[in-house]
């Protein structure tokens, strides 16, 4: 009797799928690993269109910058005008989002949809049983925005079936080393994409950030 009241989650789930094709999975709650996060990259644009911040000199854009933020991490011009910031403090980052003009031009700014997210890969059969929904919304707290579970051929009648390979995306510039699913701790792996262009087409000197910076100015 005893046994049966101490047995684990992974028994209990075991024990239920004889009677029952649902799978089970894991409850989160509340994390050791909840951080909170902000956008931490921003670009500014003019809110005319037929304006370009391109008329702004670096002298009067770096003042203007100074005296209506702060000291910021890293101000660039992006090749059409627009100017790409990244701030690591909170308070910065809520001025920014709140900016209307810079140097009196008027200006809208948004987070950068692709450098303020990161993804990483972690391995679990009882994780990849869950459904997307399910994993994002247990995974909320810790930062996971998405997640796509990896599916491969198998010559069967359905197609497709499951791996145990789960890419999470992350709203942060950097994954955690590991996530807290219920009991489970799992490791984050980083993920690296299928290459989309020719790696002799890149000057070898530039730096991840760099490339990163000019490469996803389509966002």
């Amino acid at each position: 009797m005893n046994f049966l009241l101490t047995m684990d989650a992974s028994s209990y789930c075991v024990t239920n799928r004889r009677h029952s094709n649902k799978r089970c999975c894991p409850d989160s709650g509340a994390s050791d690993d909840e951080i909170f996060e902000f956008s931490k990259w921003f670009v500014v644009q003019p809110a005319d269109g037929k304006i370009s911040l391109n008329s702004l000199t670096a002298f009067t854009l770096g003042k203007a910058l100074k005296a209506q933020i702060g000291t910021l991490v890293t101000v660039r011009r992006l090749q059409h005008g627009d100017i790409l910031i990244q701030t690591d403090n909170l308070t910065y980052a809520s001025m920014l989002q709140k900016m209307e003009s810079l140097a009196h031009v008027q200006v809208k700014v948004t987070p950068h949809r692709m450098l303020n997210s990161s993804k990483g890969v972690v391995r679990s059969c009882e994780l990849a049983s869950c459904d997307v929904e399910e994993i994002t919304s247990e995974l909320k707290s810790q930062g996971v925005t998405d997640a796509v579970i990896i599916s491969v051929r198998d010559g069967s009648d359905e197609g497709r079936r499951k791996t145990n390979t789960v890419i999470l995306t992350f709203n942060r510039p950097q994954p955690p080393s590991h996530i807290t699913a219920g009991y489970l701790r799992i490791p984050v792996a980083r993920y690296i994409p299928n290459p989309l262009f020719q790696v002799s087409e890149v000057r070898s000197w530039q730096s991840p950030l760099q490339m990163s910076a000019d490469m996803l100015e389509v966002w």
